[in-house]
């Protein structure tokens, strides 16, 4: 299936660009390499708000498209052929699916959604926006945010509004790595509310925000429950160590100063003058697995559970057989609840009447999606989120209007294979399928593979991608069975289901790795050459990766490095010859020797002797090593689940984080392509043009 992107409109909707900084945390021996300064940044605007009406947010307006050109550095790779060029400026530029919604809230007439690609906010008066056919299709009708603009982390999972001290609104995002916080109508991103460093909650995942206006409090669920004096600064944090019924918070509501948890096992926590009550099946709740609260002007609280929805008034509990898994529940003004449903099933919206004790409205959603966000615009209409994008639902209609950002290309955010093909296409393998892009025009044309559409594709998720010198490609897939892609056919092996790590030999056969498996291999035309266990010699059946090196084939275990060639297998390196044998990725570097990145070193061997390069854990950095690559000009890239690592001769390493232009911290996947330019898979997908 091919997908045609219009490059003027993706560079129309280009904004907020600002330098990204060199200023990564540097190893405290090393002398630091200058990060490559990226300038440009892949965004669509929200202006000033001009308008009179403060509850008005503001609306977007076009940024003009920039310039482009070649890169400035680029290796040399024949002083007669020239070197290939790319059609992007230097810079930084975000790939990301801002439609996983995970939590939603509206601000005058805007929409805020928490994605796992980011945040992003829609006008809900121009109905579908960019899709809606009008006559200006150009102009933007939303505002996508990563954290090249402001935000936290690539991915955020909860979002509200809360007026503070200043007494002016802001939206306040939950991510992966703390708060963000966003003022909607100068478009600007602000320091979110101080919390105590001992709180953890900067490098915590955010996963349920509630504003406590009448209160002053801001609660934030994030294994436990902090709550934090938006006057004072004062924090208190509240586990299962201190009452809790479980760390997990699902949802939580407010009735007066009483503060209740939902966590979605063991019951409610009732929070009162700071003691914990428990409310579960021994003291008569219906249903302990409660996802979702609101409370009503009566004080009535109602509760979303797993097998239907609840009611808890003047210590008595009530229980409507109504939809199951209800993951969301809005108090209407009149009284009426709507309910959205997350079930394995599908998704339901739900608007429930307490007289009748019924649905009068039930709506399935369009493919049956999960509701994983709900809330009501000053209209009072459900606005719900998916993982395919937001919906306005319209009750007379019957029907969802939906806002999709079809500019983002991206299958899934999760980004764990990255691999350049002999005809010099990008190869990204995520849990949704397998994508294509031309790394010299990333905005132009995108080609998906998927299982459901694709016959004889293995499974969705790429884990691994390796290629024949003829262009054959051969992907290890987790949860399917690897698969070959030649000649415009795919084909399946069932007998290799859900194995890690592949590689092609000098003989153009396919080796594929599982951990506790061994390997397979199989040859250039299917067939089984071989398969190779402790049975047949191999030193450890844990193999973590592989790597193809003239004839030889290297292997990464959980021991150390064995290396196959001449029909023998050896373990040349082991907890003997490396400081941590524990071997998670193999590359080599610009002279052929052989890099070896275990969990928390990276050492250099030539064959003869191992160097370490850098020791991790020596440098109290503790970032467990994930991947490596090497670039045209030598330069050596190490990602890890803490940050991105770099050294131009192997001795003085740079470290670069979020703070430093990343999307995440936590690395998957790298690959430098042939102009030089960085690919950097995770969350989302992050290409650093030097």
């Amino acid at each position: 299936m091919f997908t045609f992107r219009r490059i003027g409109l993706i560079f129309l909707l280009m904004g907020l660009v600002w330098v990204m900084g060199c200023g990564g945390k540097e190893e405290p021996t090393a002398e630091a390499t200058a990060v490559p300064q990226p300038t440009a940044v892949s965004a669509t605007s929200l202006p000033a708000n001009t308008a009179a009406d403060p509850t008005q947010a503001p609306a977007a307006t076009a940024v003009p498209q920039p310039t482009t050109a070649a890169p400035t550095a680029v290796p040399l790779f024949d002083p007669i052929i020239p070197p290939p060029t790319s059609s992007l400026e230097p810079g930084s530029y975000s790939y990301v699916n801002s439609n996983v919604v995970r939590d939603l809230v509206v601000v005058g007439d805007w929409a805020y959604a928490a994605t796992l690609g980011g945040m992003i906010a829609w006008d809900l008066t121009t109905g579908q926006g960019l899709l809606d056919g009008d006559s200006d299709p150009y102009t933007p009708r939303f505002y996508a945010a990563t954290p090249l603009q402001g935000l936290s982390h690539i991915n955020a999972y909860a979002i509200t509004t809360c007026k503070l001290a200043n007494g002016e609104p802001r939206v306040l995002i939950g991510t992966m790595a703390g708060l963000s916080q966003f003022d909607p109508y100068k478009g600007a991103w602000e320091a979110p509310p101080v919390t105590p460093a001992e709180s953890l909650i900067a490098a915590s995942q955010i996963d349920r925000l509630f504003c406590d206006q009448a209160n002053g409090r801001l609660l934030i669920g994030y294994s436990g429950l902090g709550v934090l004096d938006l006057t004072t600064g004062d924090f208190v944090r509240y586990t299962k160590d201190n009452g809790l019924s479980w760390n997990q918070v699902f949802d939580t509501a407010v009735n007066g100063s009483d503060i209740w948890v939902a966590s979605g096992y063991n019951g409610l926590s009732q929070i009162s003058a700071g003691q914990v009550t428990i409310h579960n099946a021994a003291s008569g709740m219906p249903d302990e697995r409660a996802y979702s609260l609101a409370f009503a002007p009566d004080g009535a609280l109602w509760v979303g559970g797993s097998t239907g929805l609840m009611r808890y008034s003047g210590g008595q509990w009530t229980f409507y057989d109504v939809l199951a898994d209800i993951n969301e529940i809005e108090l209407a003004a009149d009284g009426t609840l709507w309910l959205a449903q997350a079930a394995m099933g599908g998704g339901r919206l739900c608007h429930f009447d307490p007289r009748t004790e019924a649905c009068t409205v039930e709506f399935p959603t369009p493919d049956n999606e999960a509701i994983l966000a709900l809330t009501l615009d000053e209209q009072g209409r459900p606005v719900y989120g998916t993982n395919k994008g937001v919906y306005l639902f319209d009750e007379a209609a019957g029907t969802a209007v939906p806002f999709i950002n079809e500019t983002d290309m991206l299958l899934s955010n999760s980004v764990d294979a990255l691999a350049i093909a002999p005809d010099g296409l990008l190869w990204l393998g995520t849990p949704a399928g397998i994508q294509t892009l031309d790394p010299a025009f990333p905005d132009m044309l995108w080609t998906t593979y998927t299982k459901a559409v694709t016959p004889g594709m293995g499974g969705n998720w790429g884990q691994d991608i390796a290629f024949a010198p003829d262009g054959t490609a051969w992907i290890a897939m987790t949860n399917g069975n690897a698969s070959r892609y030649q000649n415009g056919a795919w084909q399946s092996f069932d007998t290799i289901y859900s194995y890690d790590s592949v590689a092609v030999d000098a003989q153009n056969r396919a080796w594929f790795g599982k951990k506790g498996k061994g390997m397979i291999v199989l040859n250039a035309d299917g067939s089984t050459a071989m398969q190779l266990t402790t049975a047949e010699g191999l030193p450890s059946n844990e193999v973590m990766a592989l790597l193809a090196d003239g004839e030889s084939m290297w292997i990464a275990l959980d021991s150390g490095v064995a290396r196959y060639t001449d029909g023998q297998v050896t373990l040349v390196l082991d907890k003997n010859s490396l400081p941590h044998p524990y071997v998670r990725a193999l590359a080599l570097d610009a002279a052929g020797n052989l890099l070896v990145g275990a969990n928390l070193s990276i050492v250099r061997y030539d064959g003869v002797q191992p160097e370490v390069l850098i020791n991790f854990q020596q440098e109290k950095y503790m970032d467990w090593l994930t991947t490596l690559a090497v670039a045209p000009d030598g330069r050596i890239w190490a990602g890890t689940a803490n940050g991105l690592f770099y050294s131009d001769d192997g001795r003085d390493w740079t470290r670069m984080t979020i703070a430093d232009g990343l999307l995440t911290n936590t690395i998957a996947s790298l690959n430098v392509d042939p102009f030089g330019a960085l690919w950097i898979g995770g969350g989302g997908l992050l290409h650093i043009v030097p």
